[in-house]
């Protein structure tokens, strides 16, 4: 194994004449000399692992070689000016439709496909989602800006069933419709971030974080079962619903 040879290289002997002091200063070399990333770590940590247990047969070394933690993925998310800049990038009336959906709602991109013209509740005020993830069912925001831009949607397309209308199988479009005017808009608008739909729920997340709606709230919007910030699992009643403003009301 290449990680083995380089850690007798490191100190010119034979693994089975090393110990934990010398398996942690090579462990620390690679992190902070070599600059290996988190996976690369955790490989050469495993190495040695099977070295100093199946073939040096030296078993009380292995509970004293930590593993390091995973790097954390830096998660993208676009502020409301960027969100702007992306909106007017985008000339597809349906293709800015649906990216104004999932901002404003905070939407998976099969949710937002998926729309019924009967999900949209105006008296309410809400959206229903009728099958997110894990098939459970909830309401969300109907914005007033996006309720006036849905009805003006509404009346060029005329849609029957399905909110947007495909050739699939399903009768509405596929998930890569979204996706690639998301890819579309990310180059026209030239903001310099990656954009998808996840994207876009994220950037719900956080405009909802930054206008003070409480963690429990956006969790319930955003159809997540568990809130480990506070291990509690409650509904968003409908009048905290209607009090809470979608980010699409809050764009500059």
């Amino acid at each position: 194994m290449k990680c083995v040879a380089q850690f007798a290289a490191y100190f010119r002997r034979c693994p089975s004449k090393l110990g934990v002091p010398e398996i942690k200063q090579f462990l620390q070399y690679l992190r902070d000399e070599k600059k290996t990333s988190s996976s690369m770590h955790r490989q050469a940590v495993a190495a040695l692992r099977y070295l100093y247990s199946q073939v040096l047969d030296k078993e009380l070394y292995i509970p004293r070689i930590p593993y390091p933690r995973r790097d954390q993925p830096i998660r993208t998310f676009l502020t409301p000016e960027e969100v702007r800049m992306v909106l007017d990038s985008v000339a597809d009336p349906k293709h800015r439709m649906m990216l104004e959906i999932l901002y404003a709602t905070g939407l998976r991109v099969g949710e937002l496909v998926a729309l019924r013209v009967s999900d949209i509740d105006s008296r309410n005020m809400t959206v229903t989602v009728r099958d997110g993830k894990g098939h459970k069912g909830r309401l969300t925001l109907l914005s007033p800006a996006l309720l006036s831009k849905l009805r003006d949607y509404y009346r060029e397309y005329r849609p029957k069933e399905w909110l947007f209308e495909g050739k699939t199988k399903e009768g509405h479009v596929d998930e890569c419709v979204a996706q690639h005017a998301c890819t579309r808009a990310q180059k026209k608008s030239g903001i310099g971030k990656k954009i998808t739909p996840q994207v876009f729920r994220r950037s719900f997340t956080s405009a909802l974080h930054e206008a003070g709606v409480d963690v429990i709230t956006i969790s319930r919007l955003l159809g997540h079962v568990h809130v480990q910030t506070t291990g509690v699992y409650t509904n968003v009643t409908l009048k905290t619903l209607q009090k809470t403003k979608s980010p699409l009301d809050l764009l500059p």
